[in-house]
This record gives structure tokens, C-alpha cells and sequence, in this order.
């Protein structure tokens, strides 16, 4: 005796389940072929968000197929709404998602139904098929048509003007015209009010994920936020608060690890001035923290390089002037770089060589040690005025060397 079709049908969803991710990859690549528009840079962050909106559809239909759950109660996945989102602040078309939807279910179907011609009986085989494929189109035909009404409302958001979509109304912000923030706040779904940090995500290669890498830092937060593509592969972000972030909040935020990815990050301020505010500053951030030959990934806060900032405006001047100011110990070695570290963590905490030598992770008398090699390369003492020497120390750590 056969199993009926909807066991069998079940099998086949079960074989295939673990198999998700390759499916997907696949389909992602059959699908970007045909329609290009889905990621028209081909950037990591692009391709990446094609692949999961694709897992996470091939992941709900064959998890509904294998537990018996109809497809009506299936809504488009999280990552589709993203790619959604990204077309229309990109120039994409509500057209060429609904196309990928068309190849991508394409694409299934011809792994779903070769896997059945190998899996089923011949008897049963056309029942399987037909169930099946019944439940494919109408997971498409909801999904197609959930995506066309989200659309819509993403187009006009309420109490905007009409055609205004959310990233251009985010834009009109980072303007200096008056805008209405309460009617903004609104059609956002965002507190403007609110006090703002902003961030500046900015890959260092093609590889970089760089929203993936933003999204770490907004969810670390854990507070209401606004995110927007900006351009070259950049993104933009903004934090809120209702009332002014803690140092540590801060600090906590910049300790993050990001992997291939600069973000800088701007000084808490309120309001639309606020809004604008930190975002400038986190760009400068972001640039300070590239300026060198040899940018590290990271969260870079503006207060941290904000003198840098000023002082490298012409950089080749910078440079010479911390070349004098260090003497030997500008030389690029492991011996100066270490003995400049040294310096740094002294400087910030104020000549307190405990908490510098906690800071390095060493013991105290290794900083006594440290500080008495520099001071005879410097030839002169710590003890007294310093302001150049932290200001040689500032240039060459944002320009990654001299």
C-alpha cells in the first residue's frame, strides 16, 4: 500500500528542508541573472539581501509543505520587505522584485519537482505534483500581492505628500529648509523629537557587508531607528533616544566589532538640528578614521577624533608637525609604536600610570619603564607641558602612520 500525496508531499519537503541555503544560493544566482536590477551595484550587502529574502521564502514554503500548514497564512519574509525597501530608495521598480518572485519561483519548482520524480512512486507522482504546485502559486500569488500593498503605502506614507517616500523624506531632514516634525515623526514611525546619534557605515572593500555590519550596532543599541543607503556603498543610521545616552551607553557602542567596515559615529544632539548635527559629525568620524594608509574596521566616535579632525585639514602640514614634535619616537617600528601606545593611554587618564597600565593590559612598572625609554628619546620630561606631544600622538593615529 502508498502513502497518500500529502505524506508524500511532506517527504519531499522534509528531504529538501535541510537544504534551504543551497537552494537558495541556487535560485539567488539564477534569479540576479535575470533580473540584474534586484542588485544593480553587485555589491556584498546587494547580493547578500537577494540570498536571504530568497532562503527565507524557500525556507516558508517548504516548512508550510512539510508541516501541513496552508499557504495563505505565510506572509513575505522579513528580508523581502528589506529588498523592497532598497529598491525603491535605489531606483528599483515594484516590477522587478515581482519578477524575482516569478524566477525565483520558477527556480524552485524545478528543484521541487525533479526531487519529486525521484522521490515518488509514478502513481502518485501527479497528485504530488498537483498539491504542491497548488500551494507554490498561491504562496507567490499572496506574497506578490502583500508586496504590491506595501508598496503602495511605502510610496505615500501617511501625512506625507504625495509620491514623498520614506528615504526622501529622510533626506529632506539633512536639509536646512523648516520641515514639521511632528507631521515627520509620524509618517516615519520614528521619535524626531528624540536626541539623536547618528552613524556613517562605509565599506573598506567590495566584500564588506556593510548594512549587515550597521544592523549589528542598531541592534546593540536597542532603541527606535532610521537607517538609509547613501552613496558609494555607504549607510546611514540614526539612533534615538528620549533623553541623552549615557558616556558608557556610548562607549559601549564604539567597543563593538564590525568585520571590513568603518562606522562613524556622531555626538548625541536633539531635535532636527541634532539630526543633521550628528550625522556631519559622523561622517567627519568616518573620515578621520580613513584618512591613513591602513584603515581598521571599527566604530569611531567623533569626540575621539574630532581634534584630529581639525588639525589634519592639510595633512602633509599635520604630518610634519608631529614628525617634529616626536621625534625618534615617530619612527615606524614596533619599538616607537609601542612606546606611543604607552604615551596615549598615559595622556588619557591624566599621568595616572595604574589606569594607563590597566588600559594596555600590562603591569604598572612596565608603563614606568615605557615612559622613562620615551622621555630619554624625547629628551626632555613629562612631568611638565604636554598639550604638543598629545597633539603629535593625535595626528599620527589618524593618519595611521607618518
Amino acid at each position: 500500500m502508498t502513502d497518500a500525496p500529502s505524506d508524500l508531499v511532506r517527504r519531499v519537503a522534509y528531504e529538501l528542508l535541510p537544504l534551504t541555503v543551497n537552494i537558495a544560493e541556487e535560485i539567488t544566482e539564477h534569479v540576479l541573472r535575470v533580473v540584474p536590477e534586484l542588485a544593480p551595484g553587485r555589491s556584498a550587502d546587494e547580493v547578500h539581501l537577494v540570498q536571504e529574502s530568497n532562503e527565507q521564502n524557500c525556507g516558508a514554503v517548504l516548512s508550510t509543505l512539510a508541516f501541513g500548514v496552508t499557504a495563505t497564512t505565510i506572509e513575505p519574509p522579513a528580508a523581502t520587505r528589506r529588498l523592497l525597501h532598497d529598491l525603491a530608495a535605489n531606483g528599483g521598480t515594484l516590477a522587478h522584485l515581482l519578477r524575482g518572485y516569478r524566477v525565483g519561483q520558477e527556480g524552485l519548482w524545478r528543484i521541487w519537482s525533479a526531487h519529486a520524480h525521484e522521490r515518488v512512486p509514478s502513481a502518485e507522482l501527479y497528485e504530488v505534483l498537483r498539491v504542491s504546485s497548488a500551494h507554490l502559486y498561491e504562496f507567490v500569488d499572496r506574497a506578490c500581492q502583500m508586496i504590491v500593498e506595501e508598496y503602495e503605502a511605502l510610496a505615500e506614507p501617511s501625512g506625507s505628500a504625495p509620491g514623498a517616500g520614506r528615504d526622501e523624506l529622510i533626506r529632506a531632514l539633512l536639509g536646512s529648509g523648516p520641515v514639521d516634525l511632528a507631521a515627520l515623526s509620524q509618517a516615519l514611525g520614528h521619535p524626531l523629537t528624540d536626541v539623536h546619534v547618528a552613524l556613517f557605515a562605509a565599506p573598506l572593500s567590495a566584500a564588506a557587508t556593510t548594512r549587515r555590519q550597521l544592523q549589528h550596532v542598531v541592534t546593540a543599541a536597542g532603541v527606535p531607528a532610521l537607517v538609509l543607503p547613501g552613496a558609494a556603498g555607504t549607510w546611514w543610521g540614526w539612533l534615538s533616544w528620549p533623553a541623552q545616552p549615557s558616556s558608557d551607553v556610548l562607549n559601549g557602542l564604539a567597543a563593538l566589532p564590525v568585520a571590513d567596515v568603518v562606522v562613524g559615529m556622531g555626538e548625541p544632539a536633539a531635535g532636527h538640528d541634532g539630526f543633521r548635527r550628528s550625522h556631519a559629525q559622523a561622517r567627519t568620524a568616518h573620515q578621520v578614521a580613513t584618512m591613513g594608509l591602513a584603515p581598521r574596521a571599527g566604530v569611531v566616535r567623533h569626540r575621539e577624533v574630532e581634534i584630529a579632525a581639525v588639525l589634519c585639514s592639510d595633512p602633509e602640514r599635520a604630518r610634519r608637525l608631529a614628525i617634529d614634535r616626536l621625534g625618534p619616537l615617530a619612527a615606524q617600528d614596533e619599538t616607537a609604536a609601542r612606546l606611543r601606545a604607552t604615551l596615549r593611554a598615559l595622556l588619557r587618564h591624566g599621568h595616572n600610570r595604574a589606569a594607563a597600565a590597566k588600559a594596555l593590559t600590562v603591569h604598572h612598572k612596565t608603563v614606568t619603564y615605557r615612559v622613562t625609554q620615551a622621555e630619554e628619546l624625547l629628551g626632555r620630561s613629562l612631568a611638565w607641558d604636554t598639550f604638543d606631544l598629545e597633539v603629535a600622538l593625535a595626528i599620527e593615529e589618524a593618519l595611521g602612520g607618518l
